[in-house]
């Protein structure tokens, strides 16, 4: 399902809830921030990555010059804490 968001230019949000994701879903993740040029807010909710993930996606999100992000959210995050990424 991720992966076919990368092809398609209908959908402008994407929600994830209490689910837990195989590495594979969490990598197409990564690889979807990283290339979208339609997605505007992507909210990721309760869904148990480790803070390498969280760090990988800020970083694929923000190298991609053709985003329209203007909105990530992540609640409920565990292995996130509040310090950011330097």
């Amino acid at each position: 399902m991720i992966d076919a968001l990368h092809y398609n230019t209908w959908f402008t949000h994407l929600s994830i809830s209490d689910i837990r994701l195989p590495n594979e879903a969490s990598a197409s993740l990564v690889a979807l921030a990283r290339r979208t040029r339609c997605l505007s807010h992507i909210e990721l909710n309760n869904l148990n990555l480790g803070k390498d993930f969280y760090c990988q996606f800020a970083e694929a999100a923000s190298q991609n010059p053709l985003s329209v992000l203007s909105e990530i959210v992540f609640k409920s995050c565990a292995s996130i804490d509040d310090k950011g990424k330097r």
